[in-house]
């Protein structure tokens, strides 16, 4: 989902093709997490409140370290 993601927003800001080159120059830097706790994911919904997807997202940041870094205007 997260590369579906990054396309879209690259090619809001991009030419496509340039969008296309970005996309496949930053996916071959992710570090690809296939299976997250269920419990886990419910623990993050019921503190966050937020969308199942980026209760996804949070919790594969937390589970590699790593930073979130999000275009929404309001997080």
């Amino acid at each position: 989902m997260f590369g579906v993601e990054l396309v879209a927003q690259l090619v809001r800001r991009k030419p496509r093709e340039i969008a296309r080159r970005l996309y496949e120059e930053i996916i071959d830097r992710v570090i690809i997490v296939e299976d997250i706790d269920y419990e886990l994911l419910l623990d993050i919904a019921l503190r966050t409140a937020c969308r199942a997807i980026d209760t996804y997202y949070i919790a594969t940041a937390s589970l590699v370290s790593g930073v979130l870094v999000s275009t929404d205007k309001i997080s």
